[in-house]
């Protein structure tokens, strides 16, 4: 019998002979405080406790179209402790480390069938940090800025393994980024040893801080040392999109096996599809992936869901549709619903039936004959508004908000648009969650000032809760609506400045500040230009 291990592990299995193996087998290598979940409730409800350190699953879960998925699910729910490591298993290593969900923690993947010496290996690593995370951890959530700034410069550990350092360097340019430190982030990455991790971490870091330059190279390095083929296509994808490059994102996926494509990937792909060439030929792309995936329920019913938002997009965006246009946007809709609950896991695709339902209401109602039919259908959505506990619902939300006309209703939404993942992370279904809330929010918004005036006054929310990277993004977005307003320009500028960003994606300093003088300006904003100048 090996010595007894310290370790909080949760097993998340459905199969009673794969757990009981399991089980057993945890046992045998010291593990005795084993907790299981058979569904992906009980994982939350476990994780909620905030006492697990190692949550061990296969990466080709039954409940969720992968396992890299599903980790972001819950980190979108807040819903896995910083210090709960993950440990996938897996028959292809290589898919699930292609594109592993950020976190502050290492995700550590174990080829099938398992090989006790290596299991037993990564527990006693587990076992012997653990402890140690869950302090720091305890010591940087309850620390002010300051006391966190002088944590993270101490922190230093005598005896650790070359994986516990590069965790270590992460969690710490992970919190220096927080701080708005880039270039502290950036020394400790460049202290991660291993080459894929460092190249993620550095991908993520020049995207959130818009270093395009750096960005490409890192991207071109990457390429040519063959490292995380499918992280560098989606970083590569996020970039096009940046500037609503359609066809080259279109392209870049393409050169991913089809088979390789999770359902969020099939997802993006298809938006790309129809940006380029029409609703038709995306529905019939999306069609086809659920023709050849005929086991995972849970992939089907994300297929299912994305031909949803497709069919609803295009109904939004084309909003004098003819009467049997709009029946027939109804009847696919209903048609997908029906498919969905033949479906044997569908615990999310439950949840949206009353989102659903009341959108098929508003389609089936004509506004200029029912105003009473519209306010109630408004009010009803307010209400439903309430209850939205992740991205489908919301679209759902803001689809019905740009039926009603009621721009008032789309604003909240999107100012209250659902995180997918940590700043450090990227991902085709926050890429493409990110598409439908801005084509939706421009079909409910259409007036570019109103927009502008927005995203500034988002930008600003953001800022007063110390989140600068999110405030710099709708800063940029209120001044490429409206880049006369000097209000806007300044708040930009003044933005870069206090992040230390000499440039930011296609805006510069240097030339925000010339832009700057050609504008009309009040007193005050000319001695805040001359500040920033200074």
């Amino acid at each position: 019998m090996h010595s007894a291990l310290k370790l909080n592990v949760l097993l998340f299995e459905s199969q009673l002979n794969v757990r009981t193996h399991l089980i057993t087998l945890l046992k045998k290598l010291g593990c005795t405080k084993v907790k299981t979940a058979k569904t992906v409730k009980e994982v939350i409800s476990q994780l909620k406790t905030g006492s697990v350190d190692l949550l061990l699953m296969d990466f080709d879960t039954d409940h969720y179209s992968n396992g890299n998925d599903f980790i972001r699910y819950l980190i979108t729910l807040k819903g896995i402790p910083d210090h709960c490591r993950v440990l996938f298993l897996s028959d292809q290593p290589e898919r699930a480390l292609s594109d592993l969900a950020f976190r502050y923690t290492s995700t550590d993947v174990l080829e099938k069938p398992v090989s006790q010496p290596k299991l037993k290996a990564l527990l006693t690593q587990y076992n012997e940090s653990s402890q140690r995370l869950k302090i720091m951890f305890t010591q940087l959530r309850h620390a002010s800025p300051d006391q966190q700034l002088a944590i993270l410069s101490h922190a230093t550990f005598i005896g650790l393994s070359s994986a516990q350092n590069n965790e270590l360097q992460l969690i710490k340019a992970a919190y220096f980024l927080k701080l708005n430190h880039v270039s502290d982030a950036l020394d400790c990455v460049k202290a991660i040893t291993q080459a894929s991790q460092q190249a993620s971490a550095q991908l993520a870091i020049y995207s959130l801080i818009g270093d395009e330059k750096k960005l490409k190279l890192t991207l071109l390095k990457m390429q040519s040392l063959n490292l995380l083929t499918k992280k560098q296509t989606l970083f590569s994808v996020k970039h096009f999109l940046h500037y609503n490059e359609f066809y080259q994102s279109l392209v870049t996926l393409n050169q991913l096996p089809e088979f390789s494509l999770s359902a969020h990937e099939a997802e993006l792909k298809a938006v790309c599809i129809y940006e380029t060439q029409g609703i038709e030929n995306a529905l019939e792309y999306l069609e086809k992936k659920l023709k050849t995936t005929l086991v995972n329920q849970h992939y089907l019913g994300l297929i299912l869901m994305s031909m949803i938002r497709l069919i609803m997009l295009e109904q939004c965006l084309f909003t004098k549709q003819s009467r049997l246009k709009t029946d027939k946007t109804a009847y696919q809709i209903k048609v997908l619903i029906k498919n969905l609950f033949t479906l044997n896991n569908n615990e999310i695709n439950q949840s949206c039936l009353p989102f659903l339902r009341l959108y098929l209401q508003i389609l089936e109602n004509d506004p200029s004959q029912s105003t009473d039919l519209s306010e109630k259908h408004a009010l009803q959505l307010k209400a439903l508004c309430k209850r939205i506990s992740h991205a489908s619902e919301q679209l759902i939300c803001l689809a019905c908000a740009v039926e009603l006309k009621r721009t008032d209703i789309a604003v909240e939404l999107v100012r209250d648009k659902i995180q997918l993942h940590g700043m450090m992370d990227s991902s085709a279904q926050s890429l493409a969650f990110d598409y439908f809330i801005l084509k939706l929010f421009d079909s409910a918004c259409i007036d570019e000032n109103h927009k502008a005036s927005y995203f500034n006054t988002w930008a600003i929310e953001r800022q007063d809760k110390s989140q600068r990277y999110l405030a710099l993004a709708f800063f940029a977005k209120a001044h490429f609506l409206a880049p006369t307003n000097p209000v806007y320009l300044l708040n930009l500028l003044n933005t870069m400045q206090s992040l230390k960003l000499s440039k930011y994606w296609r805006y510069q300093q240097s030339q925000l500040l010339l832009d700057a003088q050609s504008l009309t300006m009040t007193q005050a904003q000319q001695q805040r230009l001359a500040q920033l100048a200074s």
